[in-house]
């Protein structure tokens, strides 16, 4: 069961706003894309829900915090995470929340469901930003909320229709269109990402790659576990901070500056000024989100062209 919506940050919201209610508690994760953040943490306090952003590689701290805020009826995922790639073990996850009778809802925009399906990991709910890789040209914005359990489905289908928030028939069209090449797309999509972190690793400008198909990830086993291939999205820090960012977003010829992802152009941008922009700082760093961090969407380009075009800007 699936609703399409007018954006992803639209599926997001209908899909949380349709199970929480005034007193409740969400539990979700530090990083996340910055949208999603400040609905949670600044936008829903205003409606008397509060969120609680804990570290989920540490699953006793979360089992501790369910056992003991029996206010909290949602867990929200995201994973891989945007921007710093951290993975959640969603199957563990999602076990101590039927322990608990919580809901698990989780963006998959990053993954796909070519390449990670929560719903057999024990999701309740996904969304996707479909204007990234399920449209996969940049054509179109939207999203989708897709259900398992008819009972969560059809509250969300309610809060949709009250809040109007579905899709057009065009943009629907495209969408179409985009994911009848989602398989192949991904494959090169994964391929050229893992050759781009691999030359980004061994660069002297460079601090540190999070990208989940290295072996350097602490999160790499996790991955390989639930997801088939790592992904198309990455990020790593420059040693040169935040001027050090601006100047190599500014050299690049290939690659295009936008907070977007999932094209099949190349893709780079600078949370800290741009997606995340207004989230607090200390939040930020929490999540990992430095003023030198970079992310990058890795198109279907040649990679010996990708490769070239980031040399000369690190040069």
């Amino acid at each position: 069961m699936g609703l399409l919506t007018a954006s992803g940050q639209a599926a997001m919201a209908a899909m949380i706003m349709a199970n929480v209610s005034a007193g409740d508690t969400i539990l979700s994760s530090q990083s996340l894309y910055g949208g999603t953040q400040e609905f949670l943490a600044n936008l829903l306090p205003r409606f008397g829900v509060s969120c609680s952003f804990q570290d989920f590689s540490n699953l006793e701290s979360i089992d501790t915090t369910l056992q003991q805020t029996p206010s909290i009826k949602l867990i929200h995922l995201e994973t891989p995470a945007n921007p710093g790639m951290q993975c959640i073990d969603i199957a563990a996850v999602s076990a101590l929340a039927a322990k608990y009778n919580v809901l698990v809802t989780v963006d998959n925009t990053f993954a796909t469901p070519y390449l990670q399906q929560p719903f057999q990991l024990g999701a309740d709910l996904i969304f996707h930003s479909t204007t990234k890789f399920l449209n996969g040209h940049g054509t179109a914005i939207g999203g989708v909320i897709v259900g398992k359990d008819q009972q969560s489905f059809q509250r969300v289908y309610h809060t949709y229709k009250l809040l109007g928030v579905n899709a057009n028939p065009f943009d629907a069209f495209l969408l179409l269109q985009g994911i009848k090449t989602l398989a192949t797309r991904m494959d090169k999509h994964c391929s050229n990402a893992l050759a781009v972190a691999r030359f980004l690793e061994q660069h002297t400008a460079i601090s540190k790659v999070n990208y989940n198909g290295l072996e350097t990830h602490p999160h790499y086993a996790l991955s390989k576990i639930q997801m088939r291939q790592p992904g198309a999205v990455l990020s790593f820090e420059l040693k040169s901070g935040f001027e050090g960012a601006v100047t190599f977003i500014n050299r690049l010829n290939i690659f295009v500056r936008a907070v977007s992802l999932g094209t099949t152009d190349s893709l780079v941008s600078h949370p800290a000024s741009m997606s995340h922009a207004g989230v607090a700082q200390t939040q930020r760093l929490k999540a990992g989100i430095t003023d030198g961090l970079i992310r990058m969407s890795v198109g279907l380009e040649d990679i010996q062209d990708l490769i070239a075009d980031l040399e000369q800007a690190l040069g």
